[in-house]
């Protein structure tokens, strides 16, 4: 199911009762709002890397404007055109010594 997500589009898409529901963009691929049976709405990017499917979270539909993340989306995909994968920099990201360890 694809239409163009809008700000109308977040307020009006309801919870499921199990799991989530999720709602493709019509004008950016793989970009998509996630809802979840808990009501909470989230901007995702899917997305393939090496013959592997994976689901970036933008962000919260409350912290992030319709424009906003779509903007990011569209900034994410050419960072994978070029070979870079989202999720792996964020990975490496978890990782990495926080400031509490280097005191």
């Amino acid at each position: 199911m694809a239409e163009r997500i809008t700000s109308k589009l977040v307020e009006k898409l309801q919870s499921p009762e199990i799991g989530n529901t999720i709602v493709y963009d019509a004008d950016v691929r793989g970009f998509g709002l996630r809802v979840t049976c808990n009501g909470v709405k989230s901007f995702i990017l899917n997305y393939r890397t090496n013959g592997r499917e994976r689901r970036y979270t933008i962000g919260r539909c409350d912290e992030w404007s319709v424009t906003a993340a779509r903007e990011r989306a569209e900034a994410l995909r050419g960072d994978i055109a070029k070979g870079v994968d989202p999720m792996k920099e964020r990975e490496s990201l978890a990782g990495a010594p926080t400031f509490a360890d280097l005191a």
